[in-house]
C-alpha cells in the first residue's frame, strides 16, 4: 500500500507468464508487481514493472477458498479484498507455514499462533493448512 500511496496510482500484484497478463496460478507463474496507471488490470508496456518474483518450486501458496486472479491496491492504499496468504515450504508441514494477513486498508501483518499449537492462524482464526 505504500507504493500506491506514494505514487497515487493503483498497484497490482499477480502471477503472470508474460509480465503483462495476470493468470490465477500463484504456484507456477512468476509474480509481478506493477503500477496500473490506466486501471485495465494488465501491465502495458508503458507501465512500470516494480518487481518480478519467481516462486520456489518447493513452496506452495494458498488463499483459502477464493483464490484471486490479482491483488489491487488503490491509490488511497486500500485493497480490493482482505485476505490471508498461506505460504507452505517443502514438506507441507503447517508448523513451518507463514501466514500474511492483509486488511481492507492494505496493511499487512503476520498470522499469530494464538492457541499455542505451533501453527500460525489466518485472519478468521483457522490454522494454516498446507
Amino acid at each position: 500500500n505504500n507504493i500506491a500511496l506514494a505514487t497515487s496510482n493503483q498497484v497490482i500484484l499477480c502471477p503472470s507468464n508474460n509480465d503483462h497478463d495476470c493468470t490465477s496460478n500463484w504456484n507456477q507463474a512468476p509474480w509481478i508487481l506493477f503500477l496500473n496507471t490506466n486501471s485495465n488490470n494488465r501491465r502495458d508496456t508503458t507501465e512500470r514493472l516494480l518487481k518480478r518474483l519467481v516462486p520456489n518450486s518447493d513452496t506452495t501458496v494458498s488463499f483459502g477458498n477464493n483464490t484471486p486472479r490479482l491483488l489491487r491496491w488503490y491509490a488511497d492504499g486500500n485493497i480490493n479484498s482482505a485476505f490471508s496468504l498461506v505460504i507452505c515450504p517443502a514438506g507441507g508441514k503447517p508448523q513451518h507455514a507463514h501466514v500474511l494477513i492483509v486488511n481492507l486498508q492494505g496493511r499487512v501483518r503476520h498470522g499469530a499462533d494464538t492457541d499455542n499449537n505451533d501453527i500460525a492462524e489466518t485472519a478468521n482464526g483457522n490454522n494454516a493448512n498446507c
